[in-house]
């Protein structure tokens, strides 16, 4: 799990990583949609939904991402957002486009 081996290089001692090891192994979860469950499956990857855990999971996970010019990405929780800049006419300005090539 990417999340342990960070905590690990930060100094996290062992046994707080043994307990967040068992926390975030194969938890069960199931799907709730139009009124039915699905059969039980197992998370192989990822943080529980919900848990004031997760956020910083994530935020752990996050903290390394590359930064490269003219590309600004914005983190918190489980979100995660991209921008590029584009400079036109020695201005600026930000972007954000949404999965149908909309701009928001």
């Amino acid at each position: 799990m990417g999340v342990l081996f960070k905590l690990s290089r930060c100094g996290v001692w062992e046994t707080m990583l043994r307990w967040l090891q068992a926390y975030l192994k194969d938890r069960p979860f199931k799907v709730f949609m139009v009124g039915t469950y699905s059969s039980e499956r197992i998370a192989r990857s990822g943080v529980p939904q919900g848990a004031g855990l997760s956020p910083s999971l994530f935020n752990i996970m996050m903290y390394d991402t590359p930064v490269e010019e003219g590309i600004c990405s914005c983190e918190y929780a489980n979100t995660l957002i991209f921008a590029l800049q584009r400079i036109r006419y020695n201005s600026s300005s930000l972007h954000f486009i949404t999965g149908q090539n909309n701009r928001v």
